[in-house]
């Protein structure tokens, strides 16, 4: 039986605030390891969030790229139609020109207005005997255009077609070279059709002659039927 002691009670009260020592002691514990716990996910999560968000960016960024990629196609294709519509465009402005070269009158008309005196004209005349190249000539429909061309290259003819009289003069023979030139080309194919003509004749001929002869050649020999 234990005697109710001043140490007694003591002790009972040192165990007390032990034990109460110890559960404090393990709660803390338990707290800071719960603390780690979320610590570790709270970054784990973060990672994850962080991982997201670089995908997505990039995602982002890869489909502004793509955008600029075929933004840059359109615009590229706007621009060869553009540059496309723009050559041919030049390029029917001087095939028209330079067949107005062929009219004596227009030469005496560029001759009035000065436009020979012109240094940056005259460098577009030598620009344009370009023309006069297999590639390009077969678009012309009047050739002596890039005859007047070759000659309007020269002062002295710049000088020249400035006189009207010049001008009747040259149209005068203008109008003759195609007279007579038609003449000749109409002569010159009526000649190649008669000789061609004549050529069939003769082979149709000597066809014919050798079939005579090979029928001649079948009938030698031939027994003869007699009369009945």
């Amino acid at each position: 039986m234990l005697v109710n002691s001043p140490y007694n009670n003591s002790y009972a009260q040192y165990n007390h605030a032990y034990q109460s020592h110890d559960q404090f002691g393990a709660a803390n514990a338990y707290q800071h390891q719960n603390y780690e716990l979320n610590f570790d996910n709270t970054d784990y999560y973060s990672q994850q969030y962080m991982l997201k968000q670089q995908q997505q960016h990039h995602q982002q960024q890869q489909q502004v790229s793509e955008r600029e990629r075929e933004l840059q196609k359109e615009r590229e294709l706007k621009e060869r139609e553009l540059n496309e519509k723009q050559q041919r465009r030049r390029f029917l402005v001087e095939l028209e020109f330079v067949q107005c070269l062929a009219n004596p009158n227009y030469l005496h008309f560029l001759a009035k207005q000065g436009m020979f005196d012109n240094d940056s004209f005259k460098n577009y005349l030598k620009y344009l005997l370009y023309w006069k190249k297999p590639e390009y000539v077969q678009f012309i429909r009047y050739p002596e255009c890039l005859f007047f061309l070759e000659l309007i290259q020269h002062d002295e003819l710049q000088q020249m077609i400035k006189d009207k009289n010049c001008v009747h003069f040259i149209c005068e023979q203008q109008m003759l070279h195609w007279k007579y030139n038609q003449e000749s080309f109409i002569k010159t194919v009526k000649a190649m059709v008669s000789e061609a003509s004549g050529a069939e004749g003769e082979q149709s001929s000597a066809e014919a002659s050798g079939l005579k002869s090979k029928a001649s050649g079948s009938m030698v020999g031939a027994p003869l039927k007699q009369k009945s």
